[in-house]
């Protein structure tokens, strides 16, 4: 972008650093706990975050573009990621999913 002279794209592009390095972050500080057998809350605490940052990743990158098919199937994979990087935090940390009430297991 910044050979282009795209200043626009680049704006972008550079708004994006923050979540990318926050993301990466804290999954290295998951990986860390891992490896020293830290707490398994802590470990939780980082891999949500990491959701967190993918999150507004996901975001940004769709926003870079909204019309392009590849920008929105992007956005929609770092979104389903973020979602299960939520979910295992949160497992790890004593949080579980509210499960369905009712009898939807009936339905095929």
């Amino acid at each position: 972008a910044n050979v282009d002279d795209n200043k626009e794209l680049s704006g972008q592009i550079e708004a994006l650093i923050p979540s990318m390095q926050s993301s990466g972050t804290n999954l290295e500080k998951a990986g860390e706990g891992i490896l020293k057998r830290t707490n398994l809350v802590e470990i939780g605490e980082s891999l949500f975050q990491t959701g967190v940052n993918l999150d507004a990743l996901a975001l940004g990158i769709k926003n870079v573009n909204p019309d392009l098919q590849e920008t929105t199937d992007s956005c929609g994979r770092l979104l389903y990621a973020a979602e299960k990087m939520k979910e295992a935090g949160n497992n790890l940390k004593g949080i579980q999913k509210e499960k369905k009430k009712g009898k939807g297991w009936l339905k095929g």
